[in-house]
C-alpha cells in the first residue's frame, strides 16, 4: 500500500535520479551541479533581502 509519504519519497527519488542522469551519474559532476545550485540560491536570497 502506497501512502502519501511513500509517493513523496518516490517522487524525490525519481527527481534525484533525473538529476544524476543529467550529470552522467558522475559524482564530481553532481557535486558541481549542487554547488552551482547553492550559489544561485544564495544570489536569489540576497536579491530578495534588498
Amino acid at each position: 500500500m502506497i501512502t502519501i509519504n511513500d509517493s513523496t519519497i518516490e517522487e524525490i527519488r525519481e527527481i534525484r535520479h533525473q538529476i544524476s542522469q543529467k550529470n552522467d551519474h558522475d559524482p564530481y559532476k553532481l557535486i558541481n551541479y549542487y554547488l552551482e545550485l547553492q550559489k544561485e540560491y544564495e544570489k536569489q536570497q540576497k536579491s530578495h533581502k534588498k
